[in-house]
């Protein structure tokens, strides 16, 4: 579609402004292989709360178990509240934010004392060049295994 028949030319640019920016975080990324494991090795050690299914099969695909931000609170076990900490992987928009708000509602609501990180999920996407979560599982594997994206 030529550019003077796109209906909102500034969204346009501005979508392939980001694109390029995070494609070259990744590209950066590629050089730092142990950084993300670093990464996903701290993911496993706690809860990571995610939007959806597809991103839980995005994150299960690399070893990551993930539960979705709706279902959480009936899914932990009560045992562990104390001392957990939950990682937030939310995409970069603003659905994301709302999610992100709304996990942390509960997570202070249902498990006082728990630790919330949201800025290990905000890395992830960053190192990776991603702006949600079901990008990051070929660009991870790339990495993680060294092959060319």
């Amino acid at each position: 579609m030529p550019m003077h028949e796109i209906p909102d030319k500034r969204k346009y640019l501005a979508l392939i402004k980001l694109d390029l920016i995070f494609m070259d975080r990744f590209r950066k990324a590629k050089s730092d292989k142990k950084s993300l494991q670093n990464l996903f090795d701290l993911l496993t050690e706690g809860t990571v709360i995610v939007e959806g299914k597809h991103d839980i099969e995005v994150l299960k695909g690399l070893g990551i178990d993930a539960i979705p931000y709706t279902k959480f609170s009936n899914t932990i076990d009560c045992s562990l509240r104390n001392g957990k900490t939950f990682y937030l992987l939310m995409d970069m928009d603003k659905g994301g934010e709302d999610k992100e708000r709304k996990a942390i509602e509960i997570i202070h609501t249902h498990y006082p004392g728990c630790r919330i990180d949201t800025e290990s999920g905000k890395r992830l996407l960053k190192m990776l060049g991603c702006i949600s979560v079901e990008q990051i599982g070929q660009r991870a594997r790339s990495i993680l295994l060294g092959s060319e994206f």
